[in-house]
């Protein structure tokens, strides 16, 4: 619910696994057009410097921005980013996890456009690697997976893992303290030292010191066609200013806002990044 309290809204609302009917479709986009109506600063750092200083209450993946550095979909966002297949990667993800507001077109969501330049920039990335992987914890990034960081922890002929804390019954010198950015908790399936066939544990079994788990490669699509290019966030290339610049495309109208958030409210969104 929400309520007016010198003109700011107090609001108690919980969209995350929000169950409705289509008679409260009408009710449910107000309440998410009023939410996105609600200007705050821009505090997520990394999508500081691109060209606006205030976002929206919640964001497109119904989250405050706060959230954002917590959420999986933007942890793999900047992972991609990382990669360096586009430039433009970490500007897309700031657009739907602390989407602008603009001062004549209020906040408006990212373009096709845009999404398919990325999908074209990062085609490889995205054909191997997937977006949910720390998520899902059921496939690695790259054949070697050492940015794998799920839950696995059997090999490949199905030998529990041994904790990394433990030195029995084989002693090692891979501990948590030795790396600590290499994630080595409980018994999960790493790969700290680069092995080429991917992750991989020592075993429980005395006549097995080590031996690669069984971690699958990823696929992942971004469903661009779940947007539009009708008044949308863009980003083009300013030669004089050497960097990117946020534009407007197309006409911001308020029944396509109406409409595209009334597609969000039905978890649409959700579709964007699909595991295959």
């Amino acid at each position: 619910m929400f309520r007016y309290n010198n003109g700011i809204f107090l609001l108690f609302v919980c969209l995350h696994g929000l169950q409705y009917t289509s008679a409260d479709s009408s009710k449910l986009t107000i309440v998410v057009e009023k939410l996105l109506s609600i200007r705050e600063p821009l505090e997520l750092e990394v999508c500081k410097n691109l060209g606006y200083n205030s976002t929206t209450k919640i964001n497109f993946l119904k989250e405050n921005q706060r959230n954002a550095k917590n959420n999986a979909k933007f942890k793999a966002l900047m992972r991609l980013s990382r990669t360096g297949c586009s430039p433009l990667v970490k500007n897309f993800a700031c657009t739907l996890f602390a989407p602008p507001i603009l001062p004549d077109s209020g906040v408006l969501p990212p373009c096709k456009s845009f999404c398919y330049a990325l999908t074209k920039s990062c085609a490889f990335y995205l054909r191997w690697a997937s977006l949910f992987s720390s998520f899902s914890g059921s496939c690695k990034l790259t054949k070697k997976g050492e940015l794998f960081r799920g839950s696995a922890s059997r090999t490949r002929e199905g030998i529990e893992c041994q904790e990394w804390s433990s030195q029995s019954p084989h002693s090692h010198s891979f501990t948590s303290e030795r790396h600590p950015k290499k994630d080595l908790v409980n018994n999960y399936c790493r790969n700290p030292d680069g092995e080429p066939e991917g992750p991989w544990c020592y075993t429980t079994s005395k006549k097995k010191r080590w031996d690669y788990c069984r971690v699958p490669m990823c696929s992942v699509h971004l469903h661009c066609d779940l947007l539009s290019d009708k008044g949308c966030i863009h980003y083009v290339y300013d030669n004089m200013a050497g960097d990117y610049k946020l534009e407007v495309k197309g006409t911001p109208s308020q029944s396509q806002l109406k409409k595209w958030i009334s597609e969000f409210s039905k978890d649409e969104l959700e579709k964007i990044y699909t595991l295959t």
